[in-house]
């Protein structure tokens, strides 16, 4: 029997998952990082002919850091919430200046595309194109990719270049921890004592290798959709989503090109401008199409 949640349940379970989500990465990286130091097997990885390599430990160590600090910047982030209505706003209230007030039987169009707007009953108010509503957050977010259990935040508008930068930032660290993590291994007379004695590199291992298993797919994946400026939630809902089911499955409509889309990217640009056919040009080819098939 299914268990109905309300949104208040919702918004409180996705809180937990944030929480257990950083509990886990804190006890995953610290033991990692003190294992291998307490060890030896850092200073270890490191020597050569008795000579250490500061280089290579301090590109190691930075590594690590810069991990650390794009971890608590993604925690410390927005995805950039579309504005609730105020608790004493009518049903129909709608935040976008440029839109004008209407009922709920009434089609709201965006501007630029023609395309009509979702309203969202729980936040009571006309989604922006590319804005969908996350249940985890109770908040509607502006260009919603999705929302990442891993690491325990929503990814939007706000956020998306910071994710991108730590997962691809992941990925290095776990590839290097994998490499030092096969050095700490030692040789013994039974795959008991094998076991019982490289049990933390094992761990360390397959953790990272976890790790990277998730973190290089998604890399090139996120590569993806930047250069063809969609998000992950158009990319596998295309075919339900209003202002996208109708439109060629061949690019996006938001699309400038690889170079202009990778350039707004990385520069924080504006990545909403429409640039695909109209809803007008739509039911005009539509309406070609009828024409020419009744004179066949």
């Amino acid at each position: 029997m299914t268990t109905t949640r309300t949104p208040e349940e919702e918004v409180r379970l996705g809180r937990r998952k944030i929480l257990y989500t950083r509990l886990w990465w804190l006890a995953f990286h610290g033991f990692d990082y003190v294992w291998l130091v307490y060890s030896g097997t850092w200073a270890a990885y490191f020597r050569h002919g008795g000579d250490m390599d500061v280089a290579g430990s301090t590109a190691f160590a930075t590594l690590g850091l810069l991990n650390l600090l794009l971890y608590v910047r993604l925690q410390c982030s927005s995805p950039g919430f579309v504005p609730e209505a105020p608790a004493d706003a009518p049903d129909s209230f709608d935040t976008d200046i440029l839109l004008l007030e209407r009922g709920l039987d009434q089609t709201t169009l965006d501007a630029a595309s023609g395309m009509e707007l979702h309203y969202c009953r729980r936040c009571r108010v006309h989604q922006p194109l590319r804005a969908k509503h996350c249940t985890d957050c109770g908040r509607c977010i502006e260009q919603y990719d999705h929302h990442c259990v891993c690491a325990g935040v929503c990814v939007g508008r706000d956020n998306h270049r910071i994710f991108v930068g730590y997962v691809m930032v992941q990925l290095l660290e776990g590839l290097a921890a994998m490499d030092m993590a096969i050095t700490g291994f030692s040789m013994q007379d039974s795959i008991e004592a094998w076991i019982a004695t490289n049990l933390p590199y094992i761990v360390i291992y397959i953790s990272s290798l976890f790790t990277v298993l998730m973190a290089l797919p998604l890399s090139c994946y996120h590569v993806y959709l930047v250069l063809s400026n969609q998000t992950s939630w158009e990319h596998a809902r295309r075919s339900h989503i209003t202002y996208l089911r109708d439109l060629p499955t061949d690019a996006s409509p938001f699309s400038r090109g690889c170079l202009r889309n990778c350039w707004e990217f990385v520069t924080g640009g504006v990545r909403n401008t429409w640039t695909g056919p109209t809803a007008r040009e739509l039911a005009e080819d539509d309406s070609d199409d009828d024409k020419a098939g009744h004179i066949a």
